[in-house]
């Protein structure tokens, strides 16, 4: 699922089942073109973020390194809500490894507008 942060929202959705359609190198995709066609003078509104299991945590940055290796990528790994501002300052994108990291930063994170957050969830338990 993928929310920009912004006051139109725009969501996307798609079956966390459906392996190998590239959802991640578009997601770098639209985030590149993000970057790339934000006004000259314009307020940057902070960097992206991806909150994902920790299974796939670190693929998604080997990812973001392979196919836009500009992007400042950072993962959290449970530091204090304190250090949000930094990450802001030196990250385009943050990877949070889990949701109970999400929830513990609420409602500080509220407070740090990210550009667009994406949602990736688990694997589908099987029927």
């Amino acid at each position: 699922m993928i929310f920009p942060a912004s006051h139109n929202v725009f969501t996307s959705c798609s079956w966390p089942m459906d392996m190998g359609l590239g959802k991640t190198l578009q997601t770098l995709a639209w985030l590149a073109w993000l970057r790339e066609n934000t006004r000259p003078g314009r307020e940057t509104v902070g960097p992206s973020l991806v909150v994902c299991p920790k299974s796939v945590m670190h693929n998604r940055r080997v990812e973001a390194e392979r196919f836009y290796p500009s992007l400042r990528v950072r993962l959290w790994r449970g530091e204090s809500s304190l250090e949000l501002s930094a990450a802001r300052r030196t990250a385009d994108l943050v990877i949070i490894n889990n949701y109970a990291q999400l929830r513990l930063l609420s409602p500080a994170i509220a407070e740090h507008p990210m550009r667009i957050v994406t949602v990736k969830y688990g694997p589908a338990p099987h029927l």
